[in-house]
């Protein structure tokens, strides 16, 4: 995945640069699987990943979470009582 300002600059190019490089260099069965594209992110692709995984580790952390997630669904109890 290529992403950021010099990949929406060089797009294709860059691309194709890029698998002639690794089509040199890498063993042919590993050229398989992989693809290589233009990133769909935009803006700051950096700082989402970098919140996507401060989310996901947040979510991963049962001892943080789940007292969040219990708070939660006691607030939504309580708001369906007394609606």
């Amino acid at each position: 995945m290529f992403g950021g300002w010099l990949a929406d600059r060089l797009g294709e190019p860059l691309l194709r640069q890029a698998r002639e490089v690794i089509a040199e260099h890498a063993l042919p069965a590993t050229l398989q699987a992989p693809t290589l594209q233009l990133s769909t992110v935009r803006d700051n692709p950096v700082s989402l990943g970098a919140a996507t995984f401060a989310l996901e580790g947040f979510l991963d952390d049962r001892e943080t979470f789940g007292p969040v997630a219990a708070g939660r669904r006691a607030a939504r109890a309580a708001k369906a009582r007394t609606a």
